[in-house]
């Protein structure tokens, strides 16, 4: 078994789930997710995304086994505005903010959301293309 897969292991421990009920609330089959936690597949960067997600799980911990496992929310504002795991350090902060200082910072959040999708849009296009970058001629 991997150490990811052990991870995944403890969590379906920890929270009473089967391997079944996993595989539905991540949308997926059950032999992925059995083969994912035996280790006899490697983890789908989409899975590991789900699970960290829908579990409310601390992604470095399941990367690495190190730090707290679950992230909690401790301030309901955080919450409102649909935000799934955020560290509890971070949520401290934030009860701090005024209102109109959290629409600001929900919004560069987003902005910064959009620019990770283009980035991955340009990165994808340019090593899929050749004739991405400008001719001599133009420069």
């Amino acid at each position: 078994m991997s150490m990811i897969g052990e991870r995944i292991q403890k969590i379906i421990k920890d929270k009473g789930l089967t391997i079944s009920s996993v595989a539905r609330k991540l949308g997926e089959k059950r032999q992925r997710i059995q083969d994912v936690q035996s280790g006899k597949q490697r983890v789908p960067e989409d899975v590991m995304v789900k699970i960290v997600e829908i579990f409310n799980i601390n992604a470095h911990w399941l990367l690495t086994g190190n730090g707290p496992i679950y992230l909690s929310i401790k301030n309901e504002g955080v919450a409102s505005y649909g935000v799934a795991a955020v560290p509890v350090d971070l949520t401290k902060s934030w009860g701090k903010l005024s209102d109109e200082q959290k629409k600001e910072v929900v919004n560069r959040v987003e902005e910064m959301a959009e620019l990770n999708k283009l980035k991955e849009f340009v990165t994808k296009f340019a090593t899929q293309s050749e004739t991405f970058l400008p001719s001599p001629a133009i420069l």
